[in-house]
């Protein structure tokens, strides 16, 4: 054989060996590569028990909102309670009427408790006439006398027990002058003088009883 053709058989022979075993490369390696994909998808799959994330957000709400109500302070812890109603008992309610006379006058006293009934039949000019007078004669010492004078029978009422009608829901106080006192409207009321002060109650307060 010549050196020549015996060059070119060794080099078909070599590229046939090259070919095969590059052919034969791919079919090993697919195997391993075959394997190694389950495996990443496996790890790279959820857990089937992990909450996902639109889960955890409700959940997340609902304990948020716990916290919240737990921590939050109560509306009544620094509410300030309302101050009870002096007219909702009868002692209270005379106490009160006491401390209209001193501050206000006998007359505004009498128009603050009259039973609202009777009050919605005066006439409001005719309210504001007399408590215009009183005002004028409360400048005067005889009239800041009257006033203290009343306003210290009412104090003397509160010991005094009152006749209550069969309901329970009217009292009655007999009021007595110790001294001659001069009313607005010029009356003398004589030491020793008497009248009933009647008290009704309406709707839960004490108001005073007007004549009808």
């Amino acid at each position: 054989m010549k050196a020549r053709n015996f060059i070119w058989v060794v080099l078909i022979i070599a590229l046939v060996g090259i070919g095969f075993w590059w052919f034969k490369r791919p079919t090993a390696t697919t195997p391993e590569k075959a394997t190694e994909a389950p495996v990443a998808a496996k790890a790279d799959a959820p857990k089937p028990d992990a909450p996902s994330t639109q889960m955890a957000k409700p959940l997340s709400s609902v304990a948020q909102v716990k916290t919240e109500t737990t921590n939050a302070p109560s509306p009544s812890a620094d509410a300030t309670p309302a101050a009870p109603d002096p007219r909702a008992e009868l002692k209270t309610a005379m106490q009160d009427y006491a401390r209209i006379i001193r501050s206000e006058g006998t007359m505004a006293a009498m128009i603050a408790f009259r039973n609202p009934d009777d009050l919605a039949n005066i006439d409001p000019l005719v309210i504001q006439r007399v408590l215009a007078a009183e005002a004028r004669f409360r400048q005067t010492a005889n009239g800041q006398q009257m006033d203290e004078a009343e306003a210290q029978k009412y104090d003397a009422l509160e010991n005094q027990t009152p006749s209550y009608n069969a309901a329970g829901d009217e009292a009655t106080y007999m009021f007595t002058y110790d001294s001659d006192i001069e009313t607005t409207s010029g009356t003398v009321l004589h030491a020793g003088t008497q009248f009933p002060m009647v008290f009704i109650k309406i709707n839960g307060r004490w108001y005073l009883k007007g004549s009808n």
